[in-house]
């Protein structure tokens, strides 16, 4: 074969009987080398993979999905790929599944754009063999569609009684009861809240609101951050406090991206921290233990929540879990550092 016909076979549609031809074998015999390589001589073998390098063969992984009903792929929905709080749990979850033959393939939820329904008929239409949630689906139908199929789901970053398959995370309501008792032990009867307006972080904010205000506890303000969030939003947030001469003992919020911003509000105004504010956020991200003051701030254990993850992955699809049946509530806890 020349190089001009190699050329025109590596950017046209490469075949497995190409790949035949050239090396002289069988297509059952290359068929076996790609799926079975036990069955075939090491010697055979080689002249196969030596045929793909030379023409550029990729195999169609969704035709050898047809037959068995695997696509090997398994869909991550993000609200969007600057949510550093996921990183850790993403990484694990490919890491697990990438070991275990699967292709992880993330997709950012554009909910504003397309309904939840017809986010998730496009996704089941690329045949997955399993989805990821980071981000909670609030459509009644897509919820139905979900559990109606036979994919297997994994609600991730959460944990509630009656999940669509699967869930690995903590209550989002507990949390928000957690952040204000903390603030609330360290002795403060006015506190303020900065918080993004996402899904689960109205959770957070209804549990944390109305436990403040049970105990007894005033409500300066709550300033509400649209998505996605930054440090700028949160000290912007923060410095309208300082502005309207409405500054609490504590501020409580949402996320330490949140939190950094409204400590450096707080410096540039010459307001100490922690004794004149203390300020408490979520996340535990990896600066918050290392920037001056350090955040005092409520951890979940993201890493173990992506291991945990692709267990449950694997436990449905290739070890006959049934539905329902795989929930686990990791909580949290409070790290207690110079900001409160």
């Amino acid at each position: 074969m020349s190089r001009g016909e190699n050329s025109e076979m590596a950017w046209g549609n490469v075949t497995l009987a190409d790949v035949a031809r050239t090396a002289g074998v069988s297509p059952i015999t290359v068929s076996r080398v790609l799926n079975d390589p036990d069955k075939v001589k090491a010697k055979t073998q080689e002249k196969v993979k030596a045929a793909i390098r030379e023409i550029g063969y990729v195999p169609n992984m969704l035709a050898g999905g047809l037959v068995s009903s695997k696509s090997k792929l398994v869909i991550v929905l993000v609200p969007s790929i600057a949510h550093r709080v996921f990183v850790n749990t993403i990484q694990n979850l490919t890491e697990q599944m990438s070991s275990a033959g699967y292709q992880v393939l993330l997709s950012q939820t554009f909910f504003e754009n397309q309904s939840e329904l017809e986010q998730i008929e496009t996704i089941l239409s690329r045949r997955p063999d399993a989805i990821v949630l980071t981000t909670p689906l609030f459509s009644v139908d897509a919820r139905a569609l979900l559990r109606a199929r036979n994919t297997p789901v994994v609600e991730v970053w959460d944990y509630y009684d009656d999940p669509i398959d699967a869930v690995v995370g903590f209550s989002h309501t507990e949390l928000g009861v957690a952040m204000a008792q903390a603030m609330i032990d360290k002795g403060h009867r006015r506190v303020g809240l900065i918080w993004v307006d996402d899904q689960r972080g109205s959770l957070r904010l209804a549990a944390c609101e109305q436990h403040l205000l049970e105990r007894g506890v005033e409500v300066t303000s709550v300033q509400r951050i649209n998505p996605p969030v930054s440090v700028g939003e949160g000290r912007k947030a923060m410095q309208y406090l300082i502005d309207e001469d409405n500054i609490p003992t504590g501020v409580i919020c949402s996320n330490d991206l949140i939190t950094l911003g409204a400590v450096s509000a707080l410096k540039a105004s010459g307001i100490a921290v922690p004794s004149r504010v203390a300020l408490i956020g979520f996340g535990d991200i990896d600066f918050a233990a290392h920037v001056s003051p350090s955040l005092s701030t409520f951890q979940v254990q993201s890493t173990d929540i992506g291991k945990i993850a692709a267990q449950m992955l694997l436990a449905r699809l290739e070890k006959g879990a049934q539905r329902g049946t795989l929930k686990q509530n990791l909580g949290f806890q409070f790290e207690d550092r110079e900001t409160s």
